[in-house]
């Protein structure tokens, strides 16, 4: 199956499957031994072992190459702007680097180095670069969904055996040998012991990040059911990617839910055509997973419904407290509002990306200010207008699909990455922009199979 699936894709549409495959599968490379074959050595933690890290510049760099040299070349105007937004960072990086304030200093300004630093918010661009200058076919976008949905699906399973009780005890003292995280094993037990679980994911975020857009994905597929065998079959597609998101303990998830589903609702509403007794299956699914978590994860069951149905009813308050609270927020205590309120035009550059704490668009501002900000808002402007514009347009009903999806995705992570890292989230983001980079792409999907993406119009 895997052969005839291979055989199917387009030469480009065989690079992305690869190096999605290594970007989602890596922290899994070690178990597997690959990762020794090529001679890295581990000893120093799994981050540095990342060959995400150098295969996705090579592959960017290779295909800027050949449209170079095939007169192709495209760099579409939001990877413009979000070039403009990068030179505008390093510039203020090189003025500040040398020369920051006394007050912000100390080691907490220096804690994560300038490569890690840089290589988080150039990585999106490099996406979207790989995305703009290949041809892919509905049927390569179809695969890469698919790999998506089966990576997701995988951290799931994995995430509830970390805590189921009956293999919890074989399975994390295996995992924990090569957890994918700086701080190795120290980290992976935290992580355990607070009723959590990583699946091997760097952080909890990167995982809830991932799992809504997997989830996202998932649930266009079932607004297609056309026999019980696809209600089985996306039933235990969708429902074990909703539990491996409510174990991750991620905030993300809940909250990025939360906003997805109100979103979707007003697109259902807009969109007759979707029949109500499948629109019944999905709340039926949610309620399904919900009562098993109940019943086998009272602990993290109830930790998930705390934060959906907080009792003092204050979801503001939930999210963002721990963050903005005047007293004890990490914004306050960390000086990311005093960089932002003293330097409100230039920033102090990544010299103080660890005052960014959690909120991924007050770190913009603190490392770029308003310039920085400004520039980066524009390029995620004109990818979600593209992005609009293609699920209102007259293209094909797939595309149009995927792009209506994507269109209630980036302004989820928009939204949530007032609180929290979404945009910059390695391998959840850099599948989210791969996507969003072939639908706005100026490449179309030109050949392929049709009519896998797109909810039944005859519902």
């Amino acid at each position: 199956m895997l052969r005839d699936e291979w055989a199917r894709l387009t030469p480009d549409g065989r690079l992305l499957v690869s190096l999605l495959a290594l970007i989602l599968l890596g922290p899994y490379l070690p178990i597997l031994d690959i990762v020794k074959l090529v001679g890295i050595d581990l000893a120093a933690g799994h981050q540095q072992a990342r060959l995400d890290n150098v295969a996705i510049p090579a592959v960017a760099a290779y295909l800027l190459w050949r449209g170079y040299r095939t007169n192709r070349f495209r760099l579409p105007i939001h990877t413009i702007f979000y070039a403009v937004f990068l030179l505008w960072l390093g510039a203020m990086t090189a003025v500040w680097w040398s020369n920051i304030p006394a007050d912000y200093s100390g080691s907490i300004s220096r804690g994560v180095s300038l490569l890690s630093s840089a290589e988080a918010y150039v990585r999106p661009l490099l996406v979207l670069l790989i995305a703009a200058n290949v041809q892919v076919s509905r049927t390569d976008m179809s695969i890469l969904i698919k790999l998506i949905l089966a990576a997701a699906v995988s951290m799931s399973v994995i995430a509830t055996l970390q805590l189921l009780p009956y293999t919890e005890d074989v399975i994390n003292p295996f995992l924990a040998r090569f957890y994918d995280n700086s701080a190795g094993s120290e980290a992976f037990w935290l992580v355990v012991e607070n009723g959590r679980a990583a699946a091997l994911m760097p952080q909890l975020s990167t995982l809830g990040m991932y799992l809504i857009l997997a989830a996202a994905l998932a649930a266009v597929f079932i607004f297609r059911i056309r026999s019980r065998r696809d209600s089985v079959v996306l039933g235990l597609l969708f429902g074990t990617i909703l539990l491996g998101g409510m174990l991750s303990g991620s905030k993300i998830f809940p909250a990025g839910m939360g906003l997805l589903v109100v979103l979707s609702a007003i697109y259902v509403r807009a969109m007759p055509r979707i029949s109500p007794s499948k629109i019944l299956v999905a709340v039926l699914l949610f309620v399904v997973v919900w009562a098993v978590a109940a019943l086998v994860f009272p602990d993290q069951s109830k930790s998930m419904r705390g934060r959906i149905f907080p009792d003092d009813g204050n979801y503001i308050n939930q999210y963002f407290a721990g963050r903005f609270d005047p007293d004890t927020g990490k914004v306050f205590r960390n000086g990311a509002v005093d960089i932002a309120q003293d330097y409100p035009i230039t920033g102090l550059g990544m010299s103080v990306v660890n005052r960014t704490t959690d909120s991924m668009l007050l770190g913009i501002v603190i490392m770029s200010g308003v310039v920085g900000f400004t520039l980066y808002s524009i390029a995620i402007g004109l990818v979600l207008w593209r992005l609009w514009q293609i699920s209102v347009s007259d293209q094909d009903r797939e595309l149009k699909a995927l792009a209506r999806t994507l269109t209630l995705l980036t302004i989820v992570f928009v939204v949530i990455s007032v609180a929290f890292h979404t945009l910059i989230q390695d391998r959840a983001g850099d599948a989210y922009w791969l996507l969003v980079g072939l639908v706005i792409g100026p490449l179309a999907m030109k050949t392929g199979t049709a009519g896998e993406l797109e909810p039944d119009s005859s519902a």
